[in-house]
């Protein structure tokens, strides 16, 4: 199993000492993140004294390669919020692309396994295509452009390994391939195309908007005509989110 920094949860407790016996402190670590027969499992440590020792935080450059990416799913976290409930995009930009940048060059290492792979895709994927969201927003075409082309680049490559390792985590873990290279790859499609549009690439951005047409198209059609036959909640999930990306590339 793979498990992240320890945080303590809860504090230390006293149990009951007898006559000329000394307390004994009880305390609970939360283990952040942990994979136990290929699910995440909370997973809680009790221990007594001697107290666990606490130590500093690493730097970025000290972390190895799952920390690394712990860091980073944290800093996405802080830019959702940042993006979606604040409505500051400067700071949401900001705030993905250090996470981005958290694992960019990551030196894989004996911490990482294909899970941790696969969470580095997701996150590089996810943010990438949020900062370029950021863009749009802030009206910054050509970094929203290179954000975008970015997480293509990611998810090209996940696509030539389908069927794979880190292909079957993903899948494993809910995220169906109409959510991967459909809604994923839509909406990257979609911030390249709004960007070079709005530089005056008219020619570059059609070519860009049909190919997200074309790959949207294709997973509408295999979840079926009407969100009713898809089989699954998260394929309704996938449809409904595909049909608002095409709508918005149409009007494009």
């Amino acid at each position: 199993p793979t498990q992240s920094p320890l945080k303590s949860s809860e504090p230390p407790q006293k149990s009951k000492p007898t006559p000329n016996q000394k307390p004994i402190l009880k305390y609970t670590i939360a283990l952040t993140s942990w994979r136990l027969s290929q699910t995440r499992k909370p997973i809680h440590v009790h221990l007594i004294t001697p107290p666990p020792r606490v130590v500093r935080k690493h730097t970025l450059n000290e972390m190895d390669a799952h920390s690394r990416v712990s860091f980073a799913q944290h800093q996405k976290s802080r830019a959702n919020a940042q993006f979606s409930k604040q409505k500051d995009y400067a700071l949401a930009l900001i705030t993905y692309a250090g996470a981005v940048d958290a694992v960019r060059n990551v030196q894989h290492d004996h911490s990482s396994n294909n899970y941790v792979r696969a969470d580095l895709v997701v996150v590089m994927v996810t943010c990438s295509n949020n900062a370029g969201m950021c863009c749009v927003h802030l009206k910054k075409w050509e970094e929203g452009r290179k954000f975008a082309q970015n997480a293509l680049i990611l998810l090209d490559a996940l696509y030539q390994k389908r069927g794979r390792n880190i292909h079957g985590i993903l899948n494993g873990e809910g995220l169906i391939d109409a959510k991967l290279f459909g809604e994923w790859r839509v909406k990257s499609y979609f911030i390249v195309g709004r960007c070079c549009l709005e530089k005056g690439e008219e020619d570059v951005a059609s070519g860009v908007l049909k190919k997200g047409l074309a790959v949207g198209k294709v997973y509408l059609e295999e979840m079926g005509t009407e969100g009713c036959k898809c089989k699954i909640n998260l394929e309704k999930a996938s449809y409904k989110s595909l049909l608002g990306q095409v709508k918005e590339i149409r009007k494009l």
